[in-house]
């Protein structure tokens, strides 16, 4: 398809998954508390699709890990205090593995532990980044696992545009 650097790279970091979820309001699971999203327009040539030859492309800038680090875990914090909740209060975490870089960068900004770190890692390790599925991939793993009553999960994405957007989800009993 070329030797454009950022084509390599997609290539080569992108694995291939699809996932669904199936929402409802009955039953044992995780239950929706809170969802918000940001867009920041201004780094939208950072990562972005475009169409070269009729053909999707993806462009990944090395800024990216900066990006992320400036970025998610800020916005994950204002969005977790409006719950009155710091990071270290929600024992899940969902977190898209666009890469060992960007992974590091969120623990370190939102000081998680390894442990609260493993499931988005292992899915990295295991699949690689499939773009949107790969949080409900690190969701399902969390989910089979069957979390305590009461504990919380925090699902967070970013991509395209760039944007970055976030759940917080308890589990509850049936």
């Amino acid at each position: 398809m070329g030797n454009d650097l950022s084509l390599i790279v997609s290539n080569a970091v992108f694995g291939d998954g699809a996932a669904a979820a199936i929402v409802t309001a009955e039953g044992a699971g995780f239950c929706f508390v809170d969802s918000a999203s940001l867009f920041d327009p201004s780094q939208r040539e950072q990562v972005r699709f475009v169409h070269r030859h009729g053909r999707l492309h993806n462009v990944l800038s090395s800024k990216l890990p900066g990006i992320i680090r400036n970025t998610v875990p800020p916005f994950v914090k204002q969005f977790l205090s409006r719950h009155d909740l710091a990071p270290a209060n929600v024992e899940h975490w969902a977190i898209h593995p666009g890469g060992a870089k960007m992974l590091d960068a969120i623990q370190e900004e939102l000081s998680l532990s390894g442990e609260q770190m493993a499931v988005s890692r292992g899915i990295l390790k295991k699949f690689g980044n499939m773009s949107s599925p790969t949080t409900l991939f690190a969701l399902d793993e969390i989910m089979q696992e069957t979390p305590q009553v009461g504990q919380r999960c925090c699902l967070t994405a970013y991509g395209a545009g760039f944007s970055a957007h976030t759940n917080l989800m308890q589990w509850r009993a049936e």
